[in-house]
C-alpha cells in the first residue's frame, strides 16, 4: 500500500509515447507478413521466423542492455534503443526479401527492448513506490496501440493506400516522443546508483525473474492459442475467433488502467497472488463450455488477471535487487525472450501430440506454478 502520489510529468509521457510506438511495430508484424507473403510469395516457415528474429533481438537487449547503460547513461541508451527500432521498422517496410527483413525484426526487438528496459529502470527511480502504476499505465497504452496497428494498416489496404505507410507510424511516434522529451537529463538521475551490471543479482530477483518468465509464457501461449479453443468448442467461425480476442485485450488494458489506484490500497504481492488466482478460476467454465458467451466472458477475466502480470512482476523484480534498476530490469528481456520463443511452439507440439483440447491445461498448470513460486519466496516491499 503506498500513499505518494503518482504523477504523470513530461517524460512519463513521452516513456508512455514511447512504449506505444514499439508496440504498434510488433502487433502489426502479423499482418504485415501476411501481406507480405502475397505479395513475394514467402512461405509460412520463413514467415515464422520473423518472430524468432524478434525474440533474439529481445534476448541481445537482456544480455548487453545493462552494459550499454553503464557507458551510455539511460537518455542516451534510449535515444540509441529508438534510432535502432526505428532502422528495424523501416527495413521490413522497404525490404520484400527474407535476407533483409528477417535482420530488420532482430533489430526491432534489440532497439525496442533496450529502450522498454531503460524506461522500466527509470520509472523505479523517477515514481518509486508508484513505478507499478507507471509500468501499468504505459503496457495499457500500449495495448490501445496494439489494437489501433493492424486496424490502421488494414484500413490503409481497404482504401488502396501502402500498407507500408501504415508501418511507418511508430517511426513518426518515436519521432514525436524524442522532439517532446527534450534533453531529458532526469532520465539519468541517480544513474550512478543503479548502473550496477557487473554486480551479482541476488538469488530473490532470479525467483522473481522464474516468476516473470512464466507469466509472458502464459500471456503468449493465451493470446496465440484460445482463439482455435473458441472456434473449436464453440464452432464459430475463423473470423468471429480472429476478432474475439479483443475481449483478451479489453480485459488486460482495462487492468493496466486500473491498477495505479489498487496499488495505493493493496499490498503488490497480495495483488500478484490475486491475479493468478483470477485466471485460474476463469479458465475452468472456458475450457469446460460450448457457449460463445460463457467462453468470450471467461476470456475477457483471464484477460483481466493477465493485464496485471507483466506490470506487477516487473516492479517485483526491480524491487527484489535494490539499486540495480538497470541491471534488473534488462535481465527481464531474457525472461521476455525465452518465454516468447518457446511457450507457443511447446503448446503447439503438444497440441499437436494430444489435441489443443487437453493441451491447454498447460495454461492453468503455468499459472498454478507461479503462484507456488511466488508465496514460497514473496518480495518484500
Amino acid at each position: 500500500m503506498s500513499s505518494q502520489r503518482f504523477r504523470r510529468d513530461r517524460l512519463t509521457i513521452y516513456a508512455y509515447i514511447t512504449v506505444a510506438a514499439y508496440v504498434w511495430a510488433i502487433y502489426g508484424l502479423g499482418p504485415e507478413l501476411l501481406i507480405m507473403r502475397d505479395e513475394t510469395g514467402m512461405s509460412r516457415t520463413v514467415s515464422s521466423l520473423h518472430s524468432t528474429g524478434l525474440a533474439l533481438g529481445i534476448l541481445t537487449a537482456g544480455f548487453v542492455g545493462a552494459r550499454v547503460m553503464t557507458r551510455l547513461g539511460r537518455a542516451l541508451t534510449m535515444q540509441v534503443g529508438t534510432t535502432l527500432a526505428c532502422a528495424g521498422i523501416l527495413g521490413l517496410a522497404w525490404f520484400t526479401t527474407p535476407v533483409l527483413t528477417l535482420p530488420s525484426t532482430l533489430i526491432l526487438g534489440l532497439g525496442g527492448s533496450v529502450t522498454i528496459n531503460a524506461q522500466n529502470a527509470f520509472f523505479s527511480i523517477h515514481h518509486g513506490s508508484q513505478a507499478p502504476a507507471a509500468i501499468a499505465e504505459s503496457n495499457a497504452v500500449a495495448v490501445l496501440a496494439g489494437l489501433a496497428s493492424p486496424l490502421v494498416l488494414g484500413a490503409m489496404v481497404a482504401s488502396n493506400l501502402s500498407w507500408r505507410l501504415a508501418m511507418c507510424v511508430p517511426v513518426a511516434l518515436f519521432i514525436l516522443a524524442r522532439v517532446m522529451r527534450g534533453n531529458a537529463e532526469d532520465l539519468d538521475v541517480q544513474s550512478g546508483s543503479v548502473h550496477a551490471d557487473d554486480a551479482r543479482l541476488p538469488r530473490l530477483y532470479w525467483w522473481a525473474w522464474a516468476a516473470m518468465a512464466l507469466c509472458v509464457a502464459i500471456e503468449f501461449s493465451f493470446v496465440l492459442w484460445s482463439g482455435d479453443v473458441l472456434r473449436d468448442q464453440a464452432k464459430v467461425s475463423t473470423a468471429t475467433a480472429a476478432a474475439a480476442l479483443s475481449a483478451v485485450a479489453i480485459g488486460m488494458a482495462l487492468a493496466r488502467f486500473t491498477i495505479a489506484a489498487l496499488i495505493r490500497r493493496y499490498d503488490i504481492e497480495r495483488l500478484f497472488l490475486a491475479s493468478l488466482a483470477l485466471p485460474i478460476a476463469a479458465w475452468v467454465p472456458m475450457w469446460m463450455s460450448t457457449s460463445a458467451v460463457v467462453i468470450l466472458s471467461s476470456m475477457f477475466v483471464i484477460g483481466l488477471g493477465l493485464g496485471y502480470h507483466f506490470p506487477l512482476t516487473m516492479s517485483r523484480m526491480l524491487a527484489a535487487a535494490p539499486g540495480m534498476a538497470d541491471a534488473a530490469a534488462t535481465r527481464s528481456s531474457l525472461a521476455s525472450g525465452l518465454a516468447i520463443g518457446a511457450s507457443p511452439f511447446v503448446l503447439a507440439a503438444l497440441s499437436d501430440a494430444i489435441g489443443l483440447h487437453s493441451a491447454f491445461v498447460m495454461v492453468p498448470v503455468l499459472l498454478a506454478t507461479t503462484l507456488v513460486l511466488s508465496v514460497r519466496h514473496p518480495v518484500p516491499a
